[in-house]
């Protein structure tokens, strides 16, 4: 199982709820979530501000910081897959 202790920031990817109470409550106190998840993500926002965690969702951060290479990505795995 990860460690989630050890980690300074953290980026999630899992659509599911994967850092609930039980593993934001073992965060480093100064721990940053990024949450890139598609909805709902995977972060327990609620919880995390309640227990001061620095946590954020930012859907679509690929395609707004490098939309280029984000979609020569995308394409390639879909051409990929099609081929």
């Amino acid at each position: 199982m990860m460690k989630f202790g050890k980690y300074d920031i953290i980026f999630n990817t899992i659509p599911s709820m994967i850092l609930h109470e039980q593993r934001l409550k073992l965060l480093k106190e100064n721990a940053i979530i990024i949450d890139l998840a598609s909805k709902p993500g995977g972060v327990d926002f609620t919880k995390a501000k309640e227990l001061g965690i620095n946590a954020r969702l930012e859907l679509g951060l690929p395609g707004k910081v490098a939309p280029i290479t984000s979609a020569e990505y995308i394409y390639n795995v879909v051409l990929g897959e099609i081929s």
